[in-house]
């Protein structure tokens, strides 16, 4: 074999690997799923740390916390008589089929009784079934200390 033409053979062989693999690094972009996001909804003296009772105390009804699935969103709902002052904001943690969202409480509180209307959605997750708990925890009132963790709620939903 001549090597002149071997060469020739060998750098066309080495040009169409680097196209193959440029061609393979360039894949098709996929429609981009947006990532869960938490959007919470709250009504009453919780939405902040200065709440105070406007109302005298079982002036409204609680709500055992509750889930429901709409389409591809977890609701959350929970409507509770508390201790003013205290503010609460929430979190999620997403790991695998388990989901879990946490009230968290904060604020020094004060000596009145408030009512307050939670709804937290967690929106554009994934279809399957989940495992889902929502805690309560943050900090004591009157005190940076934290408060021990409870579990509110724990259900199993499907997402379509």
């Amino acid at each position: 074999m001549n090597l002149n033409r071997w060469f020739r053979q060998a750098g066309y062989c080495v040009l169409l690997l680097v196209l193959l693999a440029g061609c393979s690094s360039q894949a098709t972009p996929s429609p981009s799923t947006p990532e869960p996001r938490l959007s919470p909804t709250v009504k009453g003296c919780a939405e902040t740390d200065q709440g105070m009772s406007s109302r005298l105390p079982g002036d409204e009804n609680e709500q055992e916390p509750a889930i429901e699935v709409i389409g591809n969103t977890l609701r959350y709902t929970r409507a509770i008589q508390h201790q003013c002052c205290r503010k609460v904001e929430f979190e999620q943690e997403i790991q695998g089929a388990e989901i879990t969202l946490y009230e968290v409480w904060s604020g020094v509180g004060c000596r009145c009784e408030c009512f307050s209307e939670i709804q937290v959605d967690l929106e554009f997750i994934p279809a399957g079934n989940y495992l889902v708990r929502v805690y309560e925890r943050g900090t004591q009132p009157g005190s940076s200390e934290p408060m021990e963790e409870k579990l509110l709620i724990s259900v199993e939903i499907s997402v379509p």
